[in-house]
């Protein structure tokens, strides 16, 4: 009964205009506003700690490539030795079929005449 008392009495002061002197939801809205920050806050440390383990990953990962940068350097060196090679047997035999094509079209000019 309380309650509805004091929400009439808010109800009428709100009203006649003096509704900024009686706030019924005061206790709640600070509550709510505490509630909010400690969320806002136990979010933030969450994000951190996702950030640092991130980092620590990140740094192990480059420790990993550091270590075995010979091994990976000599493989990149191998693999472009072979695309190497395979671009020139390519461009060999476009070259090939280049020539053959010249040969075709010259024949075929000899041929008309």
């Amino acid at each position: 009964m309380g309650n509805v008392i004091k929400g009439i009495g808010s109800g009428l002061a709100n009203l006649t205009g003096f509704g900024s002197l009686y706030n019924p939801v005061g206790d709640a809205e600070k509550k709510v506003a505490s509630a909010t920050l400690d969320l806002n806050e136990m979010v933030a440390q969450a994000s951190l700690l996702g950030l640092q383990a991130e980092q620590k990953e990140i740094q192990a990962l480059g420790k990993v490539v550091e270590s075995n940068k010979q091994e990976l350097e000599s493989a990149m060196s191998e693999n472009e030795e072979v695309i190497w090679e395979k671009m020139t047997e390519t461009n060999y035999f476009l070259l090939l079929v280049a020539l053959l094509v010249v040969i075709i079209v010259v024949y075929l000019v000899l041929q008309k005449n």
